[in-house]
């Protein structure tokens, strides 16, 4: 039997870690990126040498999940910082607040 061409089966782990840590922030995205790196390396090594190693549907696989996991972490990674922006503009709208002051009876 033939070996997966190298990166086949890491680029499919670190997809699935991509999916699994999709929401939150950055780190799918980190992990998603090894996976697509990881495919491509082994989509070459696969189309350098298609007699020696075993073609196989693992560097897709890989490549379709980092993907989905680059897309997810960026969609949290977004949404995140829509809420700091609200949560920072409520929080300067509040500290901006005329202090009421008493009215002065001037007779």
């Amino acid at each position: 039997m033939k070996p997966h061409p190298p990166g086949a089966v890491a680029s499919l782990v670190f997809g699935i870690c991509a999916l699994i840590t999709g929401l939150v922030p950055l780190f799918g995205m980190l992990l998603g990126m090894i996976a697509t790196i990881q495919s491509r390396r082994a989509d070459s090594f696969l189309r350098a040498d298609q007699d020696r190693y075993q073609v196989t549907s693992l560097p897709v696989a890989g490549l379709v999940t980092g993907i989905i996991g680059i897309t997810m972490s960026l969609v949290s990674t977004l949404w995140a910082l829509f809420w700091f922006a609200v949560i920072g503009a409520i929080a300067t709208a509040a500290a901006h607040q005329p202090v009421p002051v008493e009215p002065v009876l001037l007779w």
